[in-house]
């Protein structure tokens, strides 16, 4: 598995990743196995939406376990 830091607003100097979390980026940087299991923790709407678009990438909804952090406002 890949590892790294993603950074949405960085500092001009950061030379790692940037941008925003993905279902894609999130398949990508893992490559899971076809029986992994997917583990999507974070505020509530952070985690719908990245297990929605891991869903529709192919992933079985089976694999996600989301595990959301109440009381966050809008992303």
């Amino acid at each position: 598995m890949k590892r790294g830091i993603l950074l949405s607003e960085p500092d001009d100097d950061w030379a790692g990743m940037t941008g925003q979390l993905s279902g894609k980026l999130i398949v990508e940087l893992a490559s899971p196995a076809d029986n992994s299991l997917i583990f999507v923790s974070g505020p509530e709407q952070m985690v719908e939406s990245l297990q929605t678009q891991l869903r529709g990438i192919g992933i079985d909804k089976a694999r996600l376990v989301g595990d959301f952090f109440p009381g966050y406002g809008s992303l």
